[in-house]
């Protein structure tokens, strides 16, 4: 049953973003040749990472999500995808749109109420966020927020045990 409902709620999710007009985007993180060097892992990944995407004109994207696997790309910038394999794959990034995104993974220990709490001073800053998992989670920082004090909240967090986290992509001017 909890399998069932997992993928129910999954296909709820795709449904929603499809009656909005998004699509999904394709980001190659294997390093092959139809991957974008500014968004892999070092060393790449072995597998690929969809993103909602809001169509615009002349082949080019807006992201609709946070990005949990790609680097070098966050939240509402525009990229440029085609037809590779029947997948609308991204080929470039077209505009980077003042965004930066972190990434969190929560300590087993912090419950969902625990980072609740946790958060709330980070959203204060102007962030919002996104989970993959129930322990992976995005964070989307607003153009006009204050990178370096999102930065000094999420080293507290790190520093008392609660998280670690990763720079996925820093869109601010610094």
């Amino acid at each position: 049953p909890a399998a069932l409902w997992r993928r129910h709620q999954a296909r709820a999710e795709r449904q929603k973003g499809f009656d909005q007009g998004l699509v999904k985007v394709k980001f190659d993180l294997t390093g092959g040749e139809h991957s974008l060097p500014a968004t892999l892992a070092d060393p790449p990944q072995e597998m690929s990472e969809w993103m909602w995407a809001e169509p615009l004109e002349d082949g080019r994207y807006k992201l609709r999500n946070n990005p949990f696997e790609a680097y070098g790309v966050s939240f509402h910038d525009v990229v440029a995808a085609t037809m590779i394999d029947r997948c609308l794959t991204v080929t470039a990034i077209d505009q980077q749109c003042g965004h930066s995104t972190y990434r969190l993974l929560l300590a087993e220990s912090v419950s969902r109420e625990d980072f609740v709490a946790l958060w709330a001073p980070i959203g204060e800053l102007g962030c919002d966020y996104e989970r993959a998992t129930k322990r992976l989670i995005a964070i989307d920082v607003w153009p006009e927020t204050d990178i370096h004090a999102v930065w000094r909240a999420l080293e507290d967090g790190e520093a008392a045990g609660s998280w670690e986290f990763e720079e996925a992509h820093c869109g601010h001017a610094v």
